[in-house]
């Protein structure tokens, strides 16, 4: 399961840098700076990143708190979440691809961001 700072780098990497993503986030520089360290993030502003970067924020949450709680039940809950997230998202690409919808591709370049460096791409 991707990191807040792996979505962070997926934003500075697609829109230049920090600064950039904190503006289009409405949040300060060193907001951006304070999430790389660990910092709490609201809840809105973690949608905020998650649309920012065309990524579902179910997954953007589901991470968020898989990687903050130390409960192994709640880990274990999260990382269900964020598979479910997965898995609805394979689906959907899956069907646009059998409706040869023009969006198919980009719905493939967004489950492959949520996905990478997981077991389901290895």
């Amino acid at each position: 399961m991707k990191t807040i700072v792996e979505y962070l780098d997926i934003a500075k990497k697609r829109y230049g840098s920090d600064y950039k993503t904190a503006k289009a986030l409405g949040v300060s520089h060193q907001a951006i700076g304070i999430w790389r360290k660990g910092g709490s993030i609201k809840e809105d502003n973690l949608i905020a990143l998650a649309d920012y970067i065309d990524v579902p924020f179910e997954a953007v949450l589901a991470s968020y708190h898989f990687h903050r709680t130390s409960s192994p039940l709640a880990r274990a809950a999260w990382k269900r979440l964020g598979k479910s997230v997965a898995a609805c998202l394979i689906a959907a690409v899956s069907t646009s691809y059998a409706l040869k919808s023009s969006h198919a591709v980009a719905g493939e370049e967004q489950l492959n961001v949520i996905l990478q460096g997981s077991h389901y791409t290895k």
